[in-house]
């Protein structure tokens, strides 16, 4: 009978020494676009020159007599400036989200009246500096 115990016990042993021995769990790798939401320059390029252009419309400047001609035009000149800004190594990473985000509050908050359209560089909104938005 002692022996028939010892054999009953003999699992349960081996799996309090097994749990015992495993230590720490083994930690599971996040992806970084899971951490940090991210875009693409060429997305956040055009994301940026479409809510600069809605500002502009706001503002009366797209028209015969405003800085723009047609929204086309509006959209082309803040691309261009975009562009500048968020090209080359600097953003090789994306752009995340909630910085693209800021960057897009910030242009609608401007003020009409301001610097603004193809006179002006995306530099003057802090939050869309590369140093600001870029991931790396």
């Amino acid at each position: 009978m002692t022996k028939t115990i010892k054999l009953l016990a003999l699992p349960v042993v081996l799996a309090l020494a097994g749990a015992a021995c495993g230590g720490e769990e083994k930690q599971v790798l996040v992806p970084a676009a899971e951490v940090a939401p991210r875009t693409t320059p060429l997305q956040a390029v055009e994301a940026i020159a479409q809510q600069r252009c809605d500002h502009e419309a706001t503002c009366n400047a797209i028209g015969p007599s405003g800085k723009f001609v047609s929204t086309e035009q509006c959209l082309q000149a803040m691309r261009a400036d975009a562009s500048k800004e968020l090209s080359g190594n600097d953003c090789i990473d994306g752009v995340a989200d909630r910085t693209l985000n800021a960057c897009l509050g910030e242009i609608s908050a401007r003020t009409c009246g301001g610097l603004s359209g193809s006179f002006d560089e995306l530099k003057v909104h802090r939050a869309c500096r590369t140093s600001s938005i870029c991931l790396g």
